[in-house]
């Protein structure tokens, strides 16, 4: 995003809650959230007997790090998780190594992660991003509110923060069977910076 002048707006985005599946005849154990700070910001955690999965919000995209923790390998099928914005609307992802350009084009093919390993990747919403440039794949836009209006209400804006979510549908194929998890995000709090 181009702006001819004054601050940017950061969002301080928090995991608030997670859904899980509710199949009850497939204990997930206890789930625990836990949080930390880290140098680029705040993480995220989210444990249960099947996966850990560590989210790391940047301005342009959320970076995940997941641990398989079940004795079977499990699969992250891309095109059957969903993000959905802060106005409800439902966009699809891309992960590490898709182009925005490719996104109506390309199957993401499932990433299979072994039992007991660790996987790292990156997912950003296809049409929130839509500045796409033909070689480079994809220069990234902004998840929430931006521009001079925003900017120059930036206490109203917090005041209306606080109703904001944000959600990803995270499903993980087990054993076979589809997992939907849905993390969702609140904004904990709206920071400027002059460019």
């Amino acid at each position: 995003m181009l702006c001819s002048c004054g601050p940017t707006l950061y969002y301080d985005l928090g995991l608030s809650s997670v859904s899980r599946p509710a199949d009850l005849t497939d204990p997930y154990g206890e789930k625990t959230v836990v949080s930390s700070a880290e140098d680029e910001g705040p993480v995220y955690t989210y444990e249960d007997d099947n996966i850990s999965i560590t989210w790391i919000f940047t301005q342009y995209q959320f970076e995940f790090i997941l641990t398989n923790k079940s004795d079977n390998s499990i699969t992250l099928n891309w095109d059957n998780m969903k993000y959905v914005g802060y106005n409800g609307m439902t966009y699809g992802i891309i992960h590490k190594g898709i182009y925005l350009y490719e996104k109506d084009n390309v199957f993401q093919v499932p990433t299979v992660v072994p039992s007991k390993a660790t996987y790292s990747d990156c997912i950003s919403p296809v049409n929130v991003n839509a500045n796409a440039t033909s070689v480079t794949g994809w220069k990234p836009g902004d998840f929430f509110p931006q521009g001079s209006s925003f900017r120059d209400n930036i206490d109203a804006l917090r005041r209306a923060s606080a109703q904001i979510r944000v959600r990803i549908l995270f499903q993980v194929l087990i054993d076979g069977v589809p997992n939907d998890y849905t993390f969702e995000f609140k904004i904990n709090d709206i920071k400027t910076s002059k460019k």
